[in-house]
């Protein structure tokens, strides 16, 4: 809005979407997903009981109540 009201405040103007770059932005989500998926004993929902166990473990009698 500035560049439009006052463009002689400017030489030039460097505009860019660095986050446009959409082939490598969506093949790195696959890949990603993929490399969680690909290996059973990695995806999170299986993994999700220990987890549980773990935080209750070490968080539980924090208060006092078991």
């Amino acid at each position: 809005m500035e560049a439009q009201r006052y463009p002689d405040d400017y030489d030039g103007i460097l505009a860019g979407a660095p986050a446009n770059f959409w082939t490598h932005l969506l093949s790195n989500g696959i890949w990603n997903l993929q490399a969680l998926t690909n290996d059973a004993a990695s995806y999170i929902p299986q993994q999700t009981p220990a987890i549980a166990h773990a935080v209750n473990a070490a968080c539980d009698a924090q208060d006092g109540v078991r």
